[in-house]
């Protein structure tokens, strides 16, 4: 039809009808029983640490995606005020994300702050440089390879869950929700 080669667009549900139906597999990661991430958590901050280690203990503190923390770079860190602001463009909903820092994420951002090479670029680089030196981003395997170490099956983290032990994440996650409903 489009390329002229007939005078009408051919229907397709023909084929639909002879293609077998998909099924709709979901592709989540498994949960770690609520009951088992504080003992996680004390074996991860009391084994040797790793920029590995560290990223992955954060994102579970600050129950942000993996990617978030992967990119998160010291102008986004307010230490001070123990805050950190995701700009829009690396949230999955294209909304900037103030997220408060817990005691134990301030002690992660304060010992990488410590051991940072320069006051601007990324709170957990990898020890590879891009071209020209150019600090790059822990690779999406890093975290993983943590919890493979440590025989970890999978960790997620629900959002939405009350049972968090940490109410700021809920409460940050409540806020976040209500600005979306105000500006839609």
């Amino acid at each position: 039809h489009i390329k002229g080669w007939r005078p009408d667009e051919t229907s397709l549900r023909s084929v639909r009808k002879g293609l077998p139906r998909q099924p709709t597999i979901e592709n989540h990661f498994e949960a770690m029983p609520y009951a088992d991430v504080p003992g996680y958590m004390a074996k991860l901050a009391g084994a040797v640490e790793t920029v590995g280690r560290d990223a992955l203990r954060f994102t579970i503190l600050t129950a942000v995606r993996s990617n978030e923390t992967r990119f998160a770079n010291w102008a986004e860190i307010d230490r001070e005020k123990a805050t950190w602001s995701i700009p829009a463009g690396r949230m999955k909903m294209k909304q900037p994300h103030v997220v408060p820092l817990s005691a134990s994420a301030m002690e992660i951002i304060n010992r990488r702050w410590e051991a940072r090479t320069h006051d601007a670029g990324l709170v957990f680089p990898s020890t590879l440089k891009k071209p020209g030196g150019e600090q790059r981003p822990i690779s999406d395997m890093t975290m993983t390879k943590v919890l493979r170490e440590d025989k970890v099956v999978g960790f997620t983290v629900d959002r939405k869950s009350t049972r968090l032990n940490s109410s700021h994440v809920v409460i940050s996650y409540a806020v976040f929700c209500l600005k979306k409903k105000k500006t839609e």
